[in-house]
């Protein structure tokens, strides 16, 4: 699951980060794992949808489109291991997103 924490808790759209969190059995809410940053800043609605013919946003595989605000310009891998080996969080600055995509979201 990907998660989104607004930077001032007011539900603006400039975001703290993107967080993601596993859950091996979703019929076990105690489950989830805790949220790891995995992009610093942003923008909100983070969004993974998978590249397989038969993935979308709620099935992805190993690799997906990763999306902010509706727009993308990455890929997200996931894989099975050890949670310390994951890769620092990406910094995408407000500056950054609006060059990226021509469009400022605050």
């Amino acid at each position: 699951m990907l998660l989104n924490w607004t930077e001032n808790g007011n539900a603006d759209i400039v975001q703290r980060g993107v967080f993601v969190s596993f859950n091996a059995d979703l019929g076990n809410p105690a489950g989830w794992s805790p949220p790891r940053r995995i992009v610093e800043g942003g923008s909100w609605y983070p969004q993974a949808i998978g590249l397989g013919a038969n993935d979308g946003d709620t099935l992805a595989g190993t690799e997906a489109r990763f999306f902010l605000s509706g727009f993308s310009a990455w890929t997200i891998r996931f894989r099975r291991g050890a949670s310390d080996m994951l890769a620092a969080p990406v910094p995408i600055s407000r500056e950054t997103f609006a060059e990226l995509f021509g469009f400022a979201p605050w």
